[in-house]
């Protein structure tokens, strides 16, 4: 959440004006930023798909990724991925934004707060059904939650055309870095730092000739498509011995079990029950209305299913 400050004049008390000093410098990283309805739908779905998969990354003030974050850090760092470059402000943010009617929003759009003086203190990624993926404050995680308030506005990000043109993704190979390239070794299972390296290319190439593809180690559009398949097929059922239900996970378990319940939640599979993983359950079950004690027993294991 960045620092509160006032507009010069309350937003809802005027029209549009020519932005100041310093958020016209911020524009210039949005060169191409459009507002066409054919991406905006397609550019949405995927914003709340990535914001869902930082679910349980803990709230850090003026962070933006990719293990904690802010609430404009992670909006910030959904669009990264999108092709669309904003500032880490939710102020900021609102002003660079097109804004779109309330009763226009779709999943994907950005929800921006504002207080009684109509300065923009918080912001989220609508999911739709009255709700939004948000980083809330200190002590909280990133989490889908219901809209709290009435006082809010609506803005629309969408995707440059370089982005439209390879299905809202960039080309990634050996070299690159970025949030890109945290989805894809996440996707793959690997430790994501945001570096395409030779463990990263290793893995791609191992990916694509197990999925027929050119095994080039370059991630384009058909790679792309492939590893977003892989990320939406349902984890398989957690090994309970025939038993919904065993074993039972809490934070300092470890073994394969744990490394299905991550996939689950969409986390770095790396076998041991920590903090991170701990936060993630805590809040799904929360999200699914269980006992949020971050231990995964028969009833979580079942929501989880």
């Amino acid at each position: 959440m960045p620092r509160r400050g006032r507009h010069a004049r309350p937003s809802h008390l005027r029209a549009r004006i020519v932005l100041s000093t310093s958020v016209a410098t911020a524009a210039g990283a949005l060169t191409g930023l459009t507002a066409t309805p054919a991406s905006a739908s397609t550019t949405g779905d995927l914003a709340v798909t990535y914001a869902a998969r930082e679910a349980g990354d803990r709230y850090v003030y003026g962070t933006a990724g990719p293990d904690t974050f802010d609430c404009s850090g992670l909006v910030q760092y959904v669009y990264a991925q999108l092709g669309v470059k904003l500032p880490h402000s939710s102020r900021m943010q609102h002003d660079l934004l097109p804004t779109v009617a309330k009763a226009d929003r779709q999943p994907g759009d950005v929800v921006f707060f504002y207080d009684r003086s109509g300065v923009v203190y918080h912001d989220g990624i609508y999911a739709g059904n009255d709700e939004m993926w948000a980083a809330p404050h200190t002590g909280d995680v990133v989490r889908r939650q219901k809209i709290y308030t009435d006082a809010y506005w609506v803005g629309r990000p969408a995707a440059t055309s370089s982005t439209q043109a390879t299905g809202a993704h960039p080309t990634l190979r050996l070299g690159s870095t970025g949030p890109a390239v945290v989805t894809v070794q996440r996707l793959l299972d690997l430790s994501a730092d945001g570096e395409f390296g030779p463990r990263t290319d290793a893995a791609v190439r191992r990916f694509q000739a197990r999925n027929g593809l050119t095994a080039n180690g370059v991630v384009a559009a058909s790679t792309w498509s492939a590893l977003e398949r892989r990320g939406a097929t349902p984890p398989p059922p957690p090994p309970s011995g025939g038993s919904v239900g065993t074993p039972l996970l809490r934070l300092g378990s470890t073994g394969p079990a744990v490394v299905v319940l991550q996939r689950a939640l969409h986390l770095a599979a790396d076998g041991e029950f920590g903090r991170r993983t701990q936060a993630a359950v805590i809040a799904f079950q929360r999200r699914h209305g269980l006992t949020a004690d971050g231990v995964v027993g028969p009833r979580t294991w079942a929501a989880l299913r």
